[in-house]
């Protein structure tokens, strides 16, 4: 969700409240909100539908997360599945944009980079004790909630050193936060780049202005 569907949820919440005889302050509401913000819109609205016929009493914000995400078990093989469809589609060639920021720092904590996850020669023994460690580093991650998107330079980039003049030739594989699988090309990855540049330099000078 973004800060322009936060009237849309309270008043969903507000409604879903009503039924259980709930009270919601609005610092209440801004707290489920926080919460749920970097779940994806429509699986929140459906969690809150669905709260209805599963619940007696108000759920607390973690039960409405395990409700969009299913149990850590569940959210780690969604992810690891993610991971693995995306090494073939993708390639240790071509950079990644992981708008899963989770995914991708768990990505990047368990190989080192893209380049080396896409590397891999496991024996099956070594794959179930690659599977746990991602899980558990997952875990660890997402407990963090960083935010943004996770960019793994592929082995095209890493070659060329970041030459600006040559970012435009080099494709980009984007995994969106439900697991679509993406792979631009010429101008679209262009594009795509210089608006992860623009946010970052926005984000950058908004820190600045808060720390002085």
């Amino acid at each position: 969700m973004t800060d322009a569907d936060s009237e849309l949820f309270a008043d969903r919440l507000i409604a879903l409240g009503e039924l259980f005889d709930a009270q919601l302050t609005e610092a209440k509401i801004a707290l489920y909100f926080g919460a749920l913000k970097d779940l994806d819109r429509e699986a929140v609205l459906h969690a809150l539908n669905e709260a209805v016929r599963r619940y007696t009493f108000m759920p607390k914000p973690a039960e409405l997360r395990t409700m969009v995400l299913g149990s850590d078990e569940d959210m780690t093989e969604r992810a690891w599945l993610i991971f693995r469809a995306a090494v073939p589609r993708i390639g240790a060639y071509t950079s990644v944009a992981c708008e899963d920021p989770i995914l991708g720092e768990t990505i990047q904590s368990v190989f080192g980079s893209w380049i080396d996850a896409c590397s891999q020669d496991l024996s099956p023994e070594m794959w179930i004790a690659t599977r746990k460690s991602f899980g558990r580093i997952y875990r660890v991650v997402h407990d963090r909630r960083p935010t943004g998107v996770c960019y793994l330079a592929g082995l095209i980039e890493r070659e060329n050193n970041g030459r600006a003049d040559w970012q435009r030739y080099i494709p980009l594989g984007v995994i969106s936060p439900q697991g679509q699988i993406h792979v631009l090309h010429g101008d679209f990855a262009d594009a795509y780049r210089r608006q992860l540049a623009a946010v970052a330099s926005a984000t950058q000078l908004l820190q600045t202005s808060e720390e002085t």
